[in-house]
């Protein structure tokens, strides 16, 4: 949730959103293959051409208030009030229009649209724009990818784009470390059905992979492994990520798929798919094995190569085994890989090597280094390689230790972890003579090959001693809670108690809290957890429900931020750390404060390229990152430089520029004004005025001055608090400075309220002035800030009316205060969760709605409430009056196109006000549209004279019993019939893709049953799997939903432990503090 897609949006013009539209349409759909802008065309319908099957001239108006009848179309002409477009008869042509007064009637592009004389009108708000803009997208990422991409290209005044000028879709990096040196004849063909090559550890099968692209480029590529410091080792590895990532190469598109569509695609269009490494799921998560040999089966009819170290599973695949290099393409590689073109060397080496191609590698950088081979007797395979090597090591044990994680270790782990200062000098000593073995990226070292962690493993005696030092070395770290480890979790082979303590341990809050005020790595955590919940789902027994509870809230809350989006702020968190701390030994996972540090560091942009890559970001990402540091670094300076006069009004006059523009231009002007005190100038004084707390008399001057630039009057306000706080940011103002004599924790708590993209800036902005003033903070206080309710697509409190209700009726809370948290939440959301207060109104009886209506509650402008969408019996317990305002209300927002959306009065069409509220509807002569599926209420409505306008109808579908591997409130009886137990039941989410969704749907069990089987049954439905995609669904409901299935199944617990979860949620949360009561 780190990039807020319509954050992005914000300051577009309605063209801007309409293009963008359609450019994520062509992104997301591959249908439209090209968008042209102001062409020149017959009539004015030119502001975009479309093709698709056939080409669409476009016009876009921003016209809020018309209707339908308020379109009049004649020969060649299309009349809106005084505005008259003209148009080709012989062209196929759409008007955009931004309104909601036009009921739609059929459908275009999946848009909902009317047509009039041929001509398709598409009525669509900015709004309607971003809501598209969500569902076509399976993750934000790609999102923000597009939206940016339209703002550079509507940056021209006029452009063309095409399909394959988009953005590349992002999948995981498939690039090896090393180049390949092309030396072997791949198979001429690749023949259907599936082959498996085999080849012995350092074969050169990765490479060989690459071999095979070369010829046949068209195949898709998937690898296990890429190398030991793979940020995405450990995703890689995952059967979900296997399968998202394999979709995206087949469809080209992150739009959602099922796997039945992803075999069937593979299939019927011949794809040839190459996967690398199999055997890496056998050794590191064998768990799942089963699932990747059962997909890879099912394309038995397609064009499959699967290259691995041989298996011990069995698979019934035709096979072939990768051979050594013969002294020809030994050659070949030396030259073009090492620059060794000498015979007589080439001759050597390949008498060694015998042609293996990781030990001829090995050799030649040795020989390289040293100018000799190191290696005089030939070698039979890679274990007697690396025993040759280690022959002259007297400690050689000690070397097992690179062997007990298939991650990387800090040189300093590895000296705590030996202890023996002698032990160190040898593992040095090791690394300095053969460097070609390991892999180093500042202070972090591993293995550069897995077949050498194989080696010591496997070969070499004392290996397991140094396993059990080095597990309860790191077994230890991460009971006291230190946060070294934890990203690297996955990657120690630990027993099981181990793994039953942790699960038990942090799934306590007091934990989570003690890692947010202990570390700057919020990375860590987050995937502390989410390997923690991994662990968990195999592991049914360990937890008790109030664990099962916390470790749901605590997830979510760790899973709310990446981090990634927020470069100035890890800029200035790391410029911090450089002072006070040693990033280096601070920093343990491999999230994006990680890859920054390097970027800045080294200036090395490979290994941020491949962060980027493994998360589906372009590299506009890593310029944006660039920007937002230059802008960072150079803050003060270009804030306290002498103001340009000439250029800046020279900007300001110009018609070329956006207003939105033009008032950073303004700001920044203003700011340059104040700091070089021109006192003598106006917006000087403009300034000294607001500040002053003449705030009326220095918005109207602004508003005068700002008038003649093109800056509409109404922005005065905000041009000036923004000025404002650029000259808080500066550290000026003295005592009335609000960032002084106020803690960072503090800081946040007070702007919380505000919702997390606002508290985000006061949090940057306080960072970068305590080091500009070098003065030391409480800086773990900004896990606080990653930590809280995210201001867009945090789903975590979707259920809150539930807990609520509930801990009402076990008389832990009282109404009043659960109002006050519904409307603090909603105030923090974007789109303010619309639904939460009429959803917890709605769980009241009528008496407490009457006594609501006799205080005006639904009467308030800032309620959020909304009177008419409760249920009709709450609607009946209140008074006319507030019927009547509700009303009003209504027929205002729709004053112009005098036309009401049906869904907005269907509930108060249901309740004893309906009579009235149709004559007075009809009375205005007002419309109604919508489907209205209710013959009683559409013979109500047509008796009182008001035009019904039915919008467009979906055709209903035939009933499928958990369609799409979805369970829905409709499979009651097919439940019941096919006697699916309650436990099986369990295992399934909702259209949503959610976790334990139906609550009510267990009702069809004796309540013994759900009590004796409760636990399993809790368990199974926290790790239901979105079917055939082996994801775990999500736990958005389970903060209210875990309560109900306690509270309506009679299941005994403890309300008051509850409630103290739920208490800790909402505060850690900044939502609210109920111990501050």
């Amino acid at each position: 949730m780190a990039i807020p897609a319509r954050n992005a949006l914000k300051g577009y013009t309605y063209q801007q959103y309409v293009f963008t539209l359609f450019l994520a349409k062509m992104d997301a759909l591959r249908k439209i293959t090209r968008i042209e802008s102001e062409a020149e065309t017959i009539g004015n319908f030119d502001d975009l051409i479309i093709s698709e099957e056939k080409e669409y001239k476009v016009q876009i108006k921003n016209y809020k208030d018309i209707t339908k009848d308020s379109i009049v179309v004649s020969d060649n002409t299309v009349k809106i009030n005084s505005n008259v477009s003209r148009y080709n008869k012989e062209d196929n042509n759409v008007f955009i229009v931004n309104t909601s007064n036009i009921i739609p009637d059929t459908m275009f592009m999946d848009l909902p649209a009317t047509i009039i004389d041929d001509i398709v009108i598409i009525p669509i708000t900015p709004d309607n724009i971003e809501d598209v803009l969500d569902e076509m997208y399976s993750t934000e990422v790609r999102e923000v990818q597009i939206i940016k991409f339209a703002y550079n290209l509507t940056s021209c005044a006029d452009f063309v784009v095409k399909a394959n000028d988009l953005p590349e879709n992002i999948r995981l990096s498939m690039d090896l470390e090393e180049n390949t040196i092309l030396v072997r004849e791949p198979i001429k063909e690749i023949e259907e059905g599936i082959l498996l090559i085999t080849g012995k550890p350092g074969s050169g099968k990765s490479h060989y992979v690459n071999e095979l692209v070369k010829k046949h480029d068209e195949a898709l590529v998937y690898r296990f492994w890429i190398n030991s410091q793979d940020e995405s080792l450990m995703q890689r590895l995952q059967f979900d990520s296997f399968l998202n990532d394999i979709a995206l190469g087949v469809f080209g598109t992150q739009r959602s798929f099922t796997v039945d569509k992803l075999i069937d695609k593979i299939i019927k269009n011949n794809i040839k798919l190459i996967i690398d490494g199999l055997d890496h799921i056998e050794n590191y998560n064998p768990s799942e094995l089963h699932l990747y040999i059962d997909f890879i089966n099912s394309l038995a009819d397609g064009y499959i190569i699967v290259l691995s170290r041989p298996l011990k599973a069995t698979v019934e695949w035709k096979s072939m085994e990768l051979t050594n290099w013969n002294f020809d393409q030994t050659a070949i590689y030396l030259t073009m890989a090492h620059n060794i073109p000498d015979y007589q060397t080439e001759k050597n080496i390949y008498d060694v090597a015998d042609g293996y191609p990781i030990i001829t590698n090995f050799i030649a950088k040795h020989y390289k280094i040293h100018n000799s081979i190191n290696i005089t007797s030939k070698i039979s395979d890679i274990n007697d390689y690396y025993a040759t090597l280690l022959d002259s090591v007297s400690t050689k044990s000690v070397l097992t230790i690179f062997a007990t994680n298939n991650s990387f270790f800090l040189y300093s782990e590895i000296e705590g972890i030996l202890a023996e200062p002698i032990y160190m000098t040898v593992v040095n000593e090791f690394i300095n003579a053969y460097p070609y073995l390991f892999r180093c990226v500042m202070n972090r070292i591993s293995l550069i090959h897995d077949s050498f962690n194989t080696y010591l493993r496997m070969e070499l005696n004392g290996y397991s001693d140094i396993e059990v030092k080095t597990n309860n070395y790191v077994k230890e770290s991460i009971l006291k809670e230190e946060v070294n480890f934890m990203a690297r979790l996955s990657s120690f082979n630990f027993d099981e108690d181990f793994y039953k303590s942790i699960l038990i341990k942090y799934s306590n809050t007091i934990c989570l809290e003690n890692l947010l005020d202990s570390t700057l790595d919020y990375n860590s955590i987050t995937s502390f957890y989410n390997q923690l919940q991994r662990l968990l789902e195999k592991r049914k027994g360990y937890l008790d429900i109030y664990q099962y509870y916390m470790f749901a809230m605590i997830h979510q809350m760790v899973n709310r931020n990446d981090l990634i989006g927020n470069d100035g702020l890890i800029y200035q968190i790391l410029v911090y750390m450089n002072e006070y701390h040693n990033i280096e030994c601070e920093i343990f996972s491999s999230g994006i404060m990680w890859h920054t540090f390097i970027l800045l560091h080294s200036n090395e942009e490979s290994e941020y390229k491949r962060f980027l890559n493994s998360k589906h970001f372009s590299l506009n990402q890593m310029y944006e990152a660039y920007e937002a540091f230059k802008k960072e670094h150079d803050f003060f300076e270009v804030r306290q430089c002498a103001p340009k006069h000439d250029e800046i009004f020279e900007s300001l006059e110009s018609t070329d520029i956006y207003q939105f523009d033009k008032q950073d231009i303004l700001i920044r002007y203003m700011v340059n004004i104040w700091v070089s005190k021109e006192t003598q100038n106006d917006y000087y004084q403009i300034i000294h005025e607001f500040i002053s707390h003449d705030e009326k008399t220095a918005i109207i001057r602004l508003e005068r001055l700002i008038d003649k630039f093109a800056i509409e009057t109404r922005w005065a306000h905000r041009i000036l608090t923004s000025v404002i706080y650029e000259i808080n940011e500066l550290g000026d103002l003295n005592e009335d400075n609000i960032f002084y004599g106020i803690s960072l924790l503090d800081l946040i708590y007070e702007h919380a309220p505000k919702g997390s993209f606002t508290t985000c800036n006061y949090v940057q902005s306080y960072i970068r002035l305590a080091n500009h003033k070098n003065e030391k903070i409480d800086i773990y206080s900004v896990n606080r800030f990653w930590a809280m309710y995210y201001m867009r697509k945090d789903y975590s409190i979707y259920s809150l009316d539930d807990a609520l209700i509930l801990f009402e009726k076990h008389g832990l809370i009282d109404e009043r205060t659960s109002m006050s948290i519904i409307e603090k939440a909603m105030e923090q959301s974007e789109k303010g969760i619309r639904s939460l207060m009429n959803k917890y109104l709605d769980d009241k009886d009528t008496l407490f709605i009457n006594k609501l209506d006799q205080e005006g509650y639904f009467r308030c402008s800032d309620s959020p409430a909304d009177i008419f969408s409760l249920m009709p019996t709450n609607i009946n317990c209140v008074c006319e009056k507030t019927i009547g305002h509700r009303l009003s209300e209504i027929l205002r927002y729709h004053g112009y196109g005098k036309s009401i959306e049906f869904d907005e009065i269907h509930n108060v069409l249901l309740s004893k006000y309906r009579d009235n509220i149709l004559e007075i509807i009809a009375y205005y002569d007002y419309s109604i549209y919508g489907q209205v599926s209710d013959k009683e209420l559409v013979s109500l409505i047509e008796d009182h004279d008001i035009q019904l306008i039915n919008s467009y109808k979906d055709e209903k579908k035939e009933y499928i019993p958990f369609e799409y591997g979805n369970i829905h409130e409709e499979d009651i009886e097919f439940i019941k019939s096919n006697k699916i137990s309650a436990i099986e039941m369990a295992k399934y989410t909702d259209g949503w893709h959610t976790c334990l969704p139906l609550v009510d749907l267990f009702k069809i069990y004796s309540k013994e049953v759900i009590q004796q089987n409760h636990m399993e049954i809790l368990h199974n439905a926290m790790f239901a799997r979105i079917s055939k995609l082996e994801y775990i669904g999500n736990w958005n409901l389970l903060l209210g939903n875990i309560l109900l299935f306690f509270d309506i199944y009679n299941i005994e617990i403890d309300w008051s432990k509850m409630h103290s979860i739920f208490k800790w949620f909402l505060r850690v949360s900044l939502i609210y503090d109920l111990d501050e009561e």
